[in-house]
């Protein structure tokens, strides 16, 4: 586990412990809405998670895992029992010499420990990245949206095995 206990952010680390180097790259922190002091955090080094409100962390993944640059970390709406995350195979810069980010969506029923694909029906080409991933909630269900590198968006109700496109027009900048 790692314990915060000094940061200098003027650098592009903060120091956990004398040989542990924490991650400045934090994409998104979600709290469990059942409790608080249950924490998951998305990173450019992949997710951790607290179960002490953030005073100390353990790392789930690394950069080797299927998704090693997750950008996106939430609770199903349904059930805080079950995790959702979003990403990238690996960081950025192999993106720009493979031009293949292979995002996916992944799910999780047991806080993180094991994870399963959820991502029937996203495209398979390995081109686009998926960077934007909200759920919205309704009396007796929720859907999933996801976006991607490409500009494509999908939409799953209820559960993530079948996404389908919407379609959505675009506007010109």
């Amino acid at each position: 586990a790692y314990e915060i206990k000094e940061c200098d952010w003027s650098s592009d680390v903060c120091s956990s412990d004398l040989t542990d180097v924490w991650p400045k790259d934090i994409h998104r922190i979600v709290r469990n809405p059942r409790d608080p002091e249950n924490l998951f955090m998305a990173t450019g080094n992949g997710l951790f998670v607290s179960k002490d409100g953030g005073e100390a962390w353990e790392e789930l993944t690394t950069m080797q895992f299927r998704i090693g640059y997750p950008d996106q970390v939430m609770f199903s709406p349904a059930n805080d029992g079950v995790i959702f995350m979003s990403g990238a195979e690996r960081d950025p810069s192999t993106w720009r010499k493979s031009h293949e980010a292979h995002g996916t969506v992944l799910r999780s029923r047991d806080g993180g420990r094991t994870w399963e694909d959820a991502n029937a029906g996203l495209p398979n080409t390995g081109r686009a990245n998926i960077e934007a991933f909200n759920a919205t909630a309704w009396t007796g269900g929720y859907a999933l949206f996801v976006g991607n590198t490409d500009g494509e968006v999908f939409r799953s109700e209820e559960h993530t095995s079948e996404l389908q496109s919407h379609s959505f027009i675009s506007y010109a900048v």
